[in-house]
């Protein structure tokens, strides 16, 4: 005889695994909607497929040191955009703003530097970039080679050597010396002037300390400077050129103002 067993308590086969499909619902429109995301915004894409680390220098310089042992410093308004670790056939960072470079040699792995549509590209040396115009980008080379060329165009447009400055400007390359002894002068904060003419004195020095200062008096065009300033402040800077200069300083506003007969 056939005892009655017990009905199991059996759940159908489509309730059973119903959250499960639920879930996956939820799922399948959270990556729907990060690839449409990620799909019109190249930068998220890069930082999120890439492992991308930003980088940016605000009031100050800053300096940092690249998994590959290149440094990289970052001047004030600077962003450097790196990957953790430099993982392909070449090391790529881009940049916006103003930094300079010491790039780690490595013979088989090209440095490249993406600055609006210009590419720099290296294998160790140190130079510097300027991009903070976005019609225009300076590389300034101290030590080494360097290859300039347009974004989109693998071979080189210009090849620099240490004293050249390379120059793009809406679409056009050109070089020439650098006959700038200051364009360091954001990083290492030292200043100098060898007879240098007044113009230019105050041009360095409105860079230097984002100060805009102004010539009131024609005649102080013909004076001339030497000196060297380190790390100072500009309130101690005017006072050293009043001593060696016929000049006043006045002040308008946030402007400085220099006034006096001029120079012999």
């Amino acid at each position: 005889m056939r005892v009655n067993e017990p009905e199991a308590n059996l759940i159908p086969l489509h309730q059973k695994y119903q959250w499960v499909y639920s879930w996956l619902k939820i799922a399948a429109v959270a990556v729907l909607v990060l690839g449409l995301v990620i799909g019109f915004n190249d930068r998220l894409r890069q930082l999120l497929l890439n492992n991308q680390k930003v980088a940016v220098a605000t009031t100050q310089p800053i300096q940092l040191t690249l998994s590959d042992g290149t440094r990289v410093y970052l001047n004030k308004n600077a962003r450097l955009t790196y990957p953790k670790s430099f993982t392909g056939p070449t090391r790529a960072v881009s940049l916006s703003g103003e930094a300079f470079f010491e790039v780690a040699k490595n013979p088989e792995k090209s440095f490249l530097i993406t600055s609006g549509a210009v590419v720099t590209r290296v294998l160790g040396t140190s130079f510097n970039v300027n991009a903070s115009r976005k019609d225009s980008v300076l590389v300034t080379v101290l030590t080494g080679k360097v290859a300039v060329s347009e974004r989109e165009k693998k071979e080189a447009q210009l090849s620099l050597t240490p004293g050249e400055i390379g120059i793009y400007h809406k679409g056009i390359f050109s070089e020439a010396p650098n006959t700038d002894p200051n364009f360091l002068a954001w990083k290492t904060g030292i200043l100098t002037f060898s007879n240098t003419p007044l113009p230019i004195v105050i041009r360095d020095l409105s860079s230097y300390y984002s100060q805009p200062i102004q010539l009131e008096s024609k005649g102080l065009a013909t004076c001339a400077l030497t000196a060297t300033f380190r790390q100072q402040s500009l309130e101690e800077v005017l006072s050293e050129m009043q001593l060696v200069l016929p000049i006043q300083v006045q002040r308008k506003g946030r402007t400085i103002l220099l006034t006096g007969e001029g120079c012999q």
